[in-house]
């Protein structure tokens, strides 16, 4: 993993400011993946709003059955995928709705047509995953995490959300606990 990690900022330095701009202009990023990239894309939604930023999940295969529908004036996509070629980026890149809204693809390949569509790219590419097969996603997951969880703190550091703000989203748990317990309560 760590060869996969090393020298990241360097493949996103040229379209970092833009899109960092472009995502603090947003009402809300909506984070679109299907199989293994949906798994991070969820995780990504869950991270935003842990940080106070809307964000949403779109599926991209219920996306062509109606979930098109969330998508609102002021969104950004952020579009997950190793290839950028599946059947679903296809069909969802046929859609006039859909390629309506300002697009950042975080893909292991330039090549696929999520690439031609998307207004900013993120080269999430690997050499490799973690497997003996080179098969199963892992390293490419893990790097479009990375690279959705950097710009996500980035955010977060631009809206200057501190612990304040923080604490007023988790109320409950041991970070909640921590930032909410005076020496009063427990005296």
């Amino acid at each position: 993993y760590r060869s996969a990690l090393e020298g990241l900022e360097n493949r996103w330095e040229a379209e970092w400011n833009k899109v960092l701009h472009a995502c603090t202009e947003a009402q809300r990023l909506v984070f679109c993946g299907t199989g293994k990239s949906g798994y991070v894309a969820r995780k990504l939604t869950a991270t935003a709003h842990g940080l106070g930023i809307s964000a949403a999940f779109l599926s991209p295969a219920e996306a062509l059955h109606g979930d098109l529908g969330m998508l609102q004036k002021g969104d950004v996509l952020v579009a997950i995928s190793n290839s950028g070629n599946g059947p679903e980026w296809q069909a969802l890149l046929e859609s006039a709705h859909f390629l309506s809204f300002p697009m950042l693809a975080l893909l292991g390949s330039d090549q696929g047509a999520l690439a031609r569509h998307a207004q900013w790219m993120f080269d999430c590419k690997v050499a490799r995953e973690a497997d003996s097969s080179n098969l199963s996603p892992s390293t490419s997951t893990l790097v479009a995490q990375v690279c959705g969880e950097c710009l996500l703190y980035a955010l977060a550091e631009h809206r200057q959300f501190d612990a304040s703000a923080f604490a007023k989203i988790h109320p409950g748990g041991q970070l909640g606990r921590k930032l909410h317990v005076k020496v009063s309560d427990v005296m």
